[in-house]
């Protein structure tokens, strides 16, 4: 039994995961915590690319550095590729055409086939990192164009930037980030806007998802529901 069982763990499908150059501590729920997954993960790291850079530049290094990282993903044998970044979307088509497995580089992907679940007259809210830093290059390249949304940025939270986007700390005070969440996702529900679902853009809020939830009493999604999506693809039930 316990042959077979290894064999079948081998044979599992294993999922890339591209990381921005950090420090931060990767708590349990984070994407970049490999204990988070009940499935196999492997990382790569962009060197010297930190998040700051990735959110707020958009150059030919970070550009080069994404899909070079990929490559060598799907060179060590994985069968898709994600990432740690939701900012990483800009790149999305230039990464998953670059490579031959799927890939799927921010949690902003769900946004169209979640619109297409709501009432024609709800909002997607999209808690995020920074709302100053997202532009077209994120949304309309990505099919988010023509769809109602409403945007909650931490741009505000200096507690929450000076800990993931200026990674100024590897320790940090994880209640204290909680709150900061909490806050901007009811700011996010309390907008006027008529939210029908919240998608968190930023993956360090995934650990925060199930008390997000229960302060806004709304269906939440995240890089965790997508990567469980995806990989629900690649390896399927036998139920004969």
């Amino acid at each position: 039994m316990k042959n077979n069982l290894s064999e079948n763990k081998k044979k599992k499908p294993i999922i890339g995961i591209i990381k921005p150059d950090t420090k931060f501590q990767r708590i349990l729920g984070d994407i970049g915590n490999p204990n988070t997954w009940n499935l196999p993960v492997i990382y790569k790291v962009m060197k010297g690319i930190s998040p700051e850079k990735v959110i707020h530049n958009d150059d030919s290094e970070l550009f080069s550095n994404a899909i070079e990282t990929a490559k060598i993903l799907e060179e060590q044998g994985v069968h898709a590729i994600t990432t740690t970044c939701g900012f990483l979307i800009k790149y999305q088509k230039a990464i998953s055409n670059s490579v031959n497995v799927p890939v799927f580089t921010s949690s902003l992907l769900q946004v169209p086939m979640i619109y297409h679940m709501l009432n024609r007259n709800s909002k997607i809210g999209v808690l995020t990192a920074s709302c100053k830093a997202i532009n077209k290059k994120h949304l309309d390249d990505n099919g988010l164009n023509n769809i109602p949304l409403a945007l909650k940025g931490m741009d505000d939270f200096d507690y929450f930037q000076m800990v993931f986007i200026k990674n100024q700390q590897e320790k940090f005070n994880r209640e204290r980030i909680k709150a900061e969440v909490i806050e901007a996702a009811i700011d996010l529900r309390n907008s006027g806007n008529e939210l029908g679902a919240v998608v968190l853009e930023c993956t360090n809020m995934s650990p925060y998802a199930y008390d997000i939830q229960n302060n806004i009493n709304l269906p939440v999604f995240d890089m965790y529901s997508l990567m469980q999506w995806m990989y629900a693809g690649l390896i399927k039930e036998k139920f004969n």
